[in-house]
């Protein structure tokens, strides 16, 4: 219904009691929005960084379809398989960033729905009894430290930062986002007037009707102007916004890049009224002269796959045709392209269902391989690891958001 989609609108925004009711509406959303002191685009050396937010996404219609799309997806098994988690009713917020395009080198980092770790720990135990493993706890740099013992080969770790807040990865990789959680944590504190801004889970037994979920917020969500603070700084989205992806450097990335590869590229998914929901996409070329090349090989790109009726059919059926040929693409900055629309929930439950059965045909990933050889850097879960030292070379110098301005 109407009023449900925009409560959903509304709960995108992040929770904050402690800091006061500002307005949701005083932030724009989507990419228009201005990040809050202490947010962090990309952590520490990633080039590509994807958000979801899982609140939101619960309380939507499409709960379901998203559940079985994430389940499908390769990266996401790899890393859940086996573990008993369901990230649509586990999790508020993720966020998995990697400084290369390699499936190893993935950190997911989670902010729980509830302040309750058991469920993580549980997931500990699962996926170790699975291969036979001990699900021991150690400590790291202070924080309960073990081995997630995923479906894939590659030797991950979980670090607990507080009752609700984790990260997944390589040993190795652990040290730099723990770091840049820790340094926004002190900035935030040394910060005159300091309040946190964090997401906290909705009240147990919230009050809720034929459009909210039990549990769900009932009232409108507030958006905090405070510093966001340690993990919180890593987990930032935009009010009302489902989904961000960002991409740095994307033409270090891909091989052979052709200047109509740009430097830069944002995307977001915000959700609007009227059971509708918004894309926006950025891409920021170093000249204008390339941005405007990109523009008008993205025209002669929607003018070909309309023109072509294989693609055009393939878009019908998903009910995307008048989505592609409405879809209103410029130039901003001089050096931006940016292009807008607007989708249906039946639309893009069509589009999950597309992408769904394209990745059911694929191989499945392998359930619980042979443990993989240990080196002599990582830890076994049978004693505590060893002092990572923070490696700048292999993830960079941490990166902030600067302002935004509305495009």
């Amino acid at each position: 219904s109407a009023s449900s989609a925009s409560s959903l609108a509304d709960a995108g925004a992040p929770r904050s009691p402690e800091a006061g009711a500002t307005a949701a509406a005083s932030s724009p959303p989507g990419l228009a929005a201005q990040a809050p002191s202490g947010a962090v685009a990309l952590p520490a050396g990633a080039q590509i960084a994807l958000r979801m937010d899982l609140a939101l996404i619960r309380q939507s219609p499409l709960a379901e379809d998203v559940r079985g799309l994430l389940a499908a997806i390769p990266d996401w098994q790899r890393l859940l398989l086996g573990s008993g988690v369901d990230p649509v009713t586990a999790l508020d917020r993720v966020l998995i960033a990697t400084p290369t395009i390699r499936q190893d080198r993935m950190v997911l980092a989670g902010a729980l729905a509830q302040p309750d770790t058991s469920i993580v720990r549980q997931a500990v135990r699962s996926l170790a009894e699975a291969r036979g493993e001990n699900a021991a706890w150690s400590e790291f740099q202070g924080h309960p430290l073990a081995q997630w013992v995923n479906a894939d080969d590659v030797v991950r770790h979980i670090v607990l930062l507080s009752d609700r807040h984790f990260i997944i990865g390589r040993i190795d990789d652990l040290p730099p986002v723990m770091a840049l959680a820790q340094a926004r944590a002190a900035e935030a504190q040394a910060a005159p007037g300091f309040a946190p801004a964090s997401t906290p889970a909705p009240p147990s037994g919230s009050p809720s009707g034929p459009d909210t979920p039990s549990g769900a917020p009932s009232a409108p969500a507030v958006a905090s102007q405070a510093m966001l603070s340690g993990p919180d700084s890593l987990l930032w989205m935009a009010p009302s916004t489902v989904l961000s992806a960002e991409v740095e450097g994307a033409r270090r990335l891909v091989r052979g890049a052709t200047p109509l590869v740009p430097e830069r590229l944002r995307l977001a998914l915000v959700a609007l009224d009227g059971a509708r929901v918004a894309v926006e996409l950025a891409v920021d070329y170093p000249t204008a002269a390339e941005a405007s090349d990109a523009l008008e090989a993205l025209e002669r790109e929607r003018r070909a796959a309309l023109g072509d009726p294989l693609t055009l059919v393939a878009m019908q059926m998903m009910g995307l045709g008048p989505t592609v040929s409405g879809a209103a693409i410029e130039i901003r900055e001089e050096k931006q392209v940016f292009a807008r629309s607007e989708v249906t929930y039946a639309q893009l439950r069509g589009l999950m269902t597309y992408i769904r059965t394209w990745l059911d045909a694929r191989p499945p990933v392998p359930t619980h391989p042979a443990p993989a050889p240990r080196s002599s850097t990582t830890p076994s879960p049978r004693r505590p690891p060893p002092s990572v030292p923070h490696r700048p070379a292999a993830w960079g110098p941490p990166q902030t958001p600067g302002p935004r301005s509305t495009p």
